[in-house]
């Protein structure tokens, strides 16, 4: 197996949550690195968000952890060896305001995964684009979208029962074109980030920009959503 230093986010990811079920955690990674994975690298985060099922102390995942190298610092964990940091958002596992059931799992030299699927991934990052109008998670559906096979069907449900047709009309037509042409609507929304300072994410602390974390005031911040 090679060095956590060597490992990519999807190797550490698995280690993480392969550690973690030896310990009787069982947990689902969610959030940008879902993103990152599923877009073949195209985005990067160095966050690695999971969900944990059932109760679960701190002290379970912080001894578990311990094993491979992560120490506590605040709410994450880190490594001395990778700029990658772990977190537990709270659960339970949503995607908006729908539980998610049935996850995906990818092998791993380093350990079994378990990950929101493609098509959930893309449902929670639309879920910060519906509720916080947040352009950057819309151009991470996107890119998972132009990377991956989508249940179109079942998203367009999820936004109907999310009560945002119409913005998830929004990224059905961003989506329909050409990928030459996705790549433009990608590079504008740099662009105008870059230009404008006051384009910022806000960051849940929670999993998914559901629609009572909204009437909260949601998370705050500039931090990755991921």
């Amino acid at each position: 197996m090679k060095s956590i230093a060597d490992m990519s986010v999807e190797e550490l990811a698995g280690l993480v949550c392969e550690t973690l079920a030896k310990a009787g955690v069982t947990t689902t990674l969610t959030g940008g690195a879902c993103v990152s994975i599923w877009s073949d690298g195209n985005y990067v985060s160095r966050d690695l968000d999971f969900i944990e099922e059932g109760p679960v102390t701190r002290r379970q995942v912080k001894d578990a952890l311990k094993k491979i190298g992560f120490t506590e610092k605040h709410r994450y964990f880190v490594h001395p060896d990778t700029e990658f940091f772990v977190e537990f958002p709270t659960g339970p596992l949503t995607v908006g305001d729908e539980r998610v059931h049935k996850v995906a799992i990818r092998d791993t030299d380093a350990g079994r995964l378990r990950l929101l699927s493609p098509t959930d991934c893309i449902k929670d990052r639309l879920a910060a684009f519906f509720y916080w109008n947040d352009k950057m998670a819309f151009e991470q559906a996107l890119l998972v979208a132009k990377s991956q096979s989508i249940d179109f069907e079942d998203l367009s449900s999820w936004a109907k029962a999310e009560g945002e047709s119409k913005k998830f009309a929004e990224f059905k037509k961003a989506q329909a074109l050409d990928p030459n042409a996705v790549d433009v609507v990608l590079e504008l929304g740099r662009l105008e980030r870059r230009a404008d300072p006051r384009v910022r994410r806000p960051r849940p602390d929670t999993l998914g920009a559901s629609r009572r974390l909204r009437t909260r005031g949601g998370g705050g911040g500039e931090g990755r959503m991921g």
